[in-house]
C-alpha cells in the first residue's frame, strides 16, 4: 500500500469491487459533484451567512438539481462555518393547516421526541431550547434553516418561522433561512404582497437566486472531471469513480471528460423539447451513471465509448421524454 498525492494506492481487484459495488455512491446515488453553478451559488450564499441576512431563496425548474445544491450547501457551510448551527428541512403540507405544523417538522428532522398532542406553545419552546443548547456546544449563535421545497410552506409558517427568528433574537442569535424551491415560490412572494405581509417578503423572501443545472459544454467538462479525479470510492483512496468501475481503461488514459463532446450533443439534442440549452442534473448524472454501470463489464485496455453508447446512456436517462413533458406544459 503506497501514498499517491495524498490518496493510499490499495489493490482492487474485479472480486473486491464486486463485493462492494452496492456501496459505491455511484450505486447508491447519494454522492454530490461540485458543479460550477452550485460553486457559484454557494459563493453568493456563504456571503449571505457571514453578514447574518435573515433570508434568501433559490429556485429552479424541476430536475435542475436544486436538492442535490442543498444538500451541497449544507454540507459546504457546515465545514466553513462550524460555529453555526444548521437544520436541513424538507417542506410539505402535511400540516399546513397548523400553527405547530412546521415547528414539529423541524423537530422530526431532528429525531427529537415529539408527543402526539404537544401544543404550539411547547413546540416552539422545545425547539428553541434544542438550538440553544447546540450552539452552546458549538461556541456560536447564529443558527441556520435550510428549507427544501420551500414553495409547500403558506403564510401561516411563514409567520411561525419570524416568531422563532425573534424569539431566537431576544437571546443573542441571530436566524437565517435559506429556500430552495420551484418557481411557484414567486406565487407566494406575490400573494404575500397582494396580502400586505411586506414584512415576512422582507425576512424571508426579499433575496431570490436562480438557479439552473449544467449550462455550456465547460461546464459539463468540470463535473466530467469530477467523476475522473475528484470523486473516489473507497475514500481517501486512488479508486477515482471512472477509474473503480473502467480500472483497465482508466489506467491506459480513458476519461469521461474526454467524451464530453460527444455526450454534450446528445444531451442537448434530447433536452430541445425545455427551449434551453440547460441541462437538468438529475439526467446528466444519470446519464454519467449509466455511462459507467453499463461499461463496466466491457473494461479493457482498448475499451472507447462509442456514439451509441453515448445515445442509449442519455435514452435511459429519460430525458427527452421529461423535455417532452415539460415544452407540453
Amino acid at each position: 500500500m503506497t501514498d499517491i498525492e495524498g490518496f493510499q494506492d490499495i489493490e482492487l481487484n474485479e472480486e473486491a469491487r464486486e463485493s462492494i459495488l452496492n456501496e459505491h455512491p455511484i450505486v447508491m446515488r447519494n454522492y454530490t459533484v461540485l458543479t460550477p453553478m452550485i460553486a457559484s451559488t454557494y459563493s453568493l450564499i456563504r456571503n449571505r451567512i457571514w453578514a447574518r441576512r435573515t433570508g434568501s431563496f433559490l429556485y429552479a425548474r424541476p430536475r435542475m438539481g436544486k436538492t442535490w445544491c442543498a444538500n451541497a450547501i449544507n454540507r459546504l457551510l457546515a465545514e466553513e462555518f462550524p460555529n453555526v448551527y444548521q437544520i436541513m428541512l424538507s417542506a410539505d403540507q402535511k400540516h399546513s393547516s397548523s400553527n405547530t405544523g412546521i415547528v414539529l417538522d423541524i423537530l422530526e428532522s431532528e429525531r427529537l421526541g415529539v408527543k402526539s398532542r404537544m401544543n404550539y406553545k411547547e413546540a416552539l419552546s422545545k425547539l428553541i431550547t434544542h438550538i440553544d443548547t447546540c450552539l452552546a456546544s458549538k461556541g456560536g449563535d447564529q443558527f441556520v434553516l435550510i428549507v427544501d421545497e420551500m414553495q409547500m410552506l403558506v403564510e401561516a409558517d411563514l409567520n411561525v418561522l419570524l416568531v422563532l427568528h425573534n424569539r431566537l433574537q431576544q437571546q443573542q442569535i441571530s436566524m437565517t433561512t435559506l429556500g430552495f424551491a420551484q418557481p411557484q415560490i414567486l406565487n407566494l412572494q406575490s400573494t404575500l404582497a397582494t396580502t400586505g405581509a411586506f414584512n415576512l417578503i422582507a425576512r424571508f423572501l426579499a433575496e431570490p437566486i436562480p438557479f439552473d443545472g449544467c449550462g455550456t459544454r465547460n461546464d459539463l467538462d468540470v463535473i466530467l472531471q469530477a467523476y475522473d479525479e475528484e470523486k473516489r470510492h473507497p475514500e481517501n483512496t486512488d479508486w477515482t469513480y471512472t477509474r473503480f468501475f473502467l480500472p483497465q481503461a482508466y489506467m491506459a488514459g480513458f476519461r469521461l471528460k474526454s467524451y464530453s463532446a460527444i455526450i454534450w450533443s446528445n444531451l442537448e439534442k434530447a433536452a430541445d423539447g425545455l427551449g434551453t440549452n440547460t441541462i437538468p442534473m438529475e439526467h446528466l448524472t444519470s446519464t454519467v451513471e449509466y455511462l459507467l454501470l453499463a461499461n463496466r463489464r466491457l473494461d479493457s485496455i482498448s475499451f472507447e465509448l462509442s456514439s451509441v453508447q453515448v445515445e442509449d446512456a442519455v435514452a435511459a436517462s429519460n430525458l427527452e421524454h421529461f423535455a417532452g413533458l415539460m415544452g407540453g406544459g
